[in-house]
């Protein structure tokens, strides 16, 4: 057990914390401002948009070169962050990006959706 910024950590044998939460912080000239959260239950919550220092909250006239691009992300296994399983709770072999899951995969999913509106 460790002392966390909110509560007590509890870590499983092997080192992994045990369910892992995290808050999603937007700093603002006024201080941090939750503006959503994550856990393994509840996966990516996004409860207000992210404010931008000038105060907007979206990035106006901005084209980006990564439309309809593919990125390739490398990272290594470092729970709650990133999981890679072969197979799925039932048994059945996952492919693809669907063998990875945690904090980070469900940030990419979510910047992912943003760049398609």
């Amino acid at each position: 057990e460790e002392d966390g910024v909110m509560r007590r950590l509890h870590f499983s044998g092997d080192g992994h914390p045990n369910n892992p939460s995290y808050g999603i912080m937007n700093l603002l000239c006024s201080g941090w401002k939750k503006v959503g959260s994550w856990s393994e239950d509840t996966r990516l919550i996004m409860h207000h948009p992210v404010t931008f220092m000038g105060g907007a909250d979206s990035v106006v006239d901005y084209v980006s070169d990564l439309m309809n691009r593919t990125l390739k992300v490398v990272t290594i296994e470092e729970p709650p962050f990133i999981f890679y399983s072969e197979k799925d709770e039932h048994g059945r072999p996952r492919k693809g990006n669907d063998r990875f899951h945690g904090f980070c995969k469900d940030m990419l999913e979510h910047f992912s959706r943003c760049l398609l509106k």
